[in-house]
């Protein structure tokens, strides 16, 4: 077979140019799609949470240099949490492109599969931003105030609850149905998808309460990894399609 990149003879058997790699036959699931690029999340800011939050605990009698560390360990969970909600977001777009190309698709291949549940429950599954900024607002203003610190800090700790809870139910919508349909359209060769466990916010504020914080700071830790591994399975998959 010759490589109409190069002109290299190949074997007739041969699905990449030996000399150029270029593809010599189309195998392609999913002709067409493109995908939006998917950044992973920070793992190391999880790191430099934790330390900070260390250094402002054991600095706390001293205010101007304690409530610094306080802001700066504020802020690296804000990131975070924020590139928790991006990747996911980019994640079921990219998601939703797949189940839209299988619902449209004219060829029979899909004919048997029905994906429109997946695509309603997914969009439904977007994490909204308002309860994200919501939370932030809330905890800068806890930060700052004195008289009702407590107050806002306990409305903060409420929309962090939901925030989570939204973080908590797009995995797991993500998850099922990123293994039905590569289940049919990968058959023989994909990853399960399952690399994000299943929590759920009351049992983890409660962890986080019991353990002063503690269980919080593995949370941040495990979660990103869970994420990025959950992208890495993901993506591999996706390249059998494209």
């Amino acid at each position: 077979m010759k490589c109409p990149n190069c002109g290299f003879e190949n074997k007739e058997d041969a699905n990449y140019c030996s000399k150029c790699s270029h593809k010599l036959k189309d195998d392609t699931k999913l002709p067409g799609l493109e995908f939006a690029k998917e950044t992973e999340v920070n793992e190391i800011i999880a790191f430099f949470i934790i330390g900070f939050g260390i250094l402002s605990i054991m600095l706390f009698l001293v205010p101007l240099v304690g409530g610094m560390l306080y802001a700066i360990t504020g802020i690296l969970q804000i990131l975070l949490m924020f590139q928790w909600m991006e990747v996911l977001n980019t994640n079921i777009n990219n998601s939703l492109n797949i189940l839209k190309y299988m619902d449209e698709s004219k060829n029979g291949f899909f004919k048997s599969v029905t994906v429109s549940d997946y695509i309603n429950k997914l969009k439904k599954s977007k994490i909204d931003m308002f309860w994200f900024w919501v939370y932030v607002l809330l905890y800068i203003f806890g930060g700052i105030s004195r008289r009702y610190a407590i107050y806002i800090n306990l409305a903060s700790f409420i929309f962090l609850g939901i925030f989570l809870q939204m973080i908590f139910n797009t995995e797991k919508n993500l998850q099922m149905a990123k293994n039905h349909f590569y289940s049919i359209l990968l058959p023989a060769k994909y990853r399960y998808m399952n690399q994000i466990k299943h929590r759920n916010f009351i049992l983890v504020m409660l962890l986080t309460v019991i353990t002063l914080g503690i269980y919080w700071y593995y949370l941040l830790i495990k979660h990103s990894s869970e994420i990025n591994a959950f992208i890495a399975a993901d993506q591999e998959n996706r390249r059998h399609l494209i």
